[in-house]
Parts: C-alpha cells; sequence; structure tokens
C-alpha cells in the first residue's frame, strides 16, 4: 500500500491513517504510516494519537510522551 500512495503522491491523510490501522491490525508497525500521516498535516489530533498509541505499544514510552508534548 506504501508504493500505491506513493507512487500517486498522496497527501490525503485520511489514507495514511487508514493503512496505519491496517498495519496494527494485522500486527504490522504502523509507526511509519502515522509518521508519514503527520508528514502531511503535523496539526492532525487523530495521527498524533495513534502514533502515540503506536509508539506505547511498541515499549517507546519516551517518544510516545515527546510525540504527546506536541498536542
Amino acid at each position: 500500500m506504501e508504493t500505491w500512495l506513493s507512487k500517486r503522491g498522496s497527501k490525503e491523510v485520511a489514507a495514511y491513517r487508514a493503512w496505519a490501522r491496517a498495519l496494527a491490525a494485522t500486527g504490522q508497525d504502523p509507526v511509519p504510516a502515522w509518521r508519514k500521516a503527520l508528514d502531511i498535516d503535523p496539526r492532525d489530533e487523530s495521527s498524533r494519537a495513534g502514533l502515540i498509541r503506536a509508539l506505547e505499544a511498541g515499549g517507546n514510552t519516551e517518544a510516545a510522551v515527546a510525540e504527546y508534548q506536541e498536542l
């Protein structure tokens, strides 16, 4: 999906949020997808919250706290 989104130059935050959720649901690391969504829209609170949850789930508490401070 990442390749498909990249080739199309997708700037749709919703597409990257959906990709992140799909990755998480299949036991894969969703952090890159959440970061890409935030690259597109750094103020997107839903993506920031998803990134925080993914970082916490991966045991990266310090990074999760740093992202929380960006809210």
